[in-house]
């Protein structure tokens, strides 16, 4: 049964069996158009232009290209986006930094934004696939994913490996949250 999901941090669904390069979905958009405009990125977020416009203004997301965001953007956008619901901004950012250094420098990258971004969408779908909550075992699926980056050492292999733990609690948690407030509604 192929269900309609949604992309976290994102308004853009999905079938399910495409968890292996959900990047891939949004991929094509970006090179038709050369980059999203702030009201498509918007669009795709559910962020608000002023909450876009903070964080490019912080550092957080690199300057628009001619007005266009482009993959780089889009991406770190919808990371944050994914998490900051249980983690506060200053946090995530710095969780960035950790695994990507200099938000505008590639070359110190651990992995590609894009890989990142594909890696936190599958150990996500994963987890929620098996409905694991527990750290040790979002752990063990992290580690199995991250096996073929043969390129990575032991350590660089460590840092991302708790990087998408703390990402992956953050959205759960995330996710959790918002149950938790709709049931109140019910009840109120």
């Amino acid at each position: 049964m192929n269900l309609v999901l949604t992309i976290p941090g994102t308004t853009v669904s999905y079938k399910e069996g495409n968890e292996n390069n959900v990047y891939g979905l949004i991929e094509p958009v970006l090179k038709a158009t050369g980059g999203l405009t702030l009201a498509q990125v918007r669009k795709i977020t559910g962020l608000e232009t002023t909450t876009i416009q903070n964080w490019v203004k912080r550092g957080w997301v690199m300057k628009p290209e001619n007005k266009r965001y482009k993959e780089r953007h889009i991406i770190r956008i919808i990371l944050i986006n994914s998490v900051r619901g249980a983690l506060h901004i200053e946090k995530i950012v710095r969780l960035m930094e950790y695994i990507n250094g200099d938000v505008e420098d590639t070359s110190d990258d651990l992995v590609s934004d894009s890989t990142l971004f594909n890696l936190f969408f599958k150990t996500v779908w994963l987890c929620d696939r098996e409905n694991i909550f527990d750290r040790h075992q979002m752990t063990k699926i992290i580690t199995e994913e991250i096996k073929p980056f043969n390129y990575l050492n032991d350590s660089e292999k460590k840092r991302l490996t708790d990087v998408l733990l703390i990402m992956n609690l953050a959205y759960s948690s995330a996710v959790l949250r918002r149950f938790a407030e709709e049931e109140i509604k019910n009840l109120l």
